[in-house]
């Protein structure tokens, strides 16, 4: 099965570079097929007391594993680690360079868990194993066990 996601980028096109210092770069994944949307991976840390807020923050594109491990929206509360997926993904930047590095990497990341989770579909026998023994042949080319 060929999976196909659809990324939209999004970013400020209005920009003067003498006096601003932040560039945004959000990218969504509006429609996916053979595999679900969110690839990306957040964590989500602990509620300060202090301030009561909770930061969640990006930590990279999914790999295959993660995938199958991750929890979509929320972390799993039985869980040790607080690792989630998302759809969406918003970055900042301080300089237009990072932006683009930053854009062409995530990129390059989501085309590799594609094809990785395509290759993963194709499987080949490598070793046969019985275990217990090899079973006696019989007359008929089948074996008893």
């Amino acid at each position: 099965m060929s999976r196909k996601l659809k990324v939209v980028k999004a970013e400020m096109t209005n920009v003067n570079y003498y006096f601003l210092g932040a560039f945004r770069l959000q990218l969504t994944v509006e429609e996916s097929v053979g595999m679900e949307k969110e690839i990306f991976l957040y964590q989500r840390d602990p509620i300060n007391p202090n301030t009561g807020n909770q930061v969640e923050f990006f930590v990279t594109v999914c790999s295959p594993v993660d995938m199958a491990e991750f929890p979509v929206d929320d972390p799993d509360i039985e869980k040790p680690y607080p690792y989630f997926r998302a759809s969406v993904l918003t970055l900042d930047f301080r300089s237009s360079e990072e932006f683009e590095a930053a854009y062409d990497d995530i990129m390059e990341r989501i085309e590799n868990l594609v094809a990785a989770l395509d290759r993963m579909d194709i499987l080949e026998p490598t070793q046969t194993t019985w275990v217990g023994g090899e079973p006696e042949n019989t007359d008929t080319g089948t074996a008893t066990v």
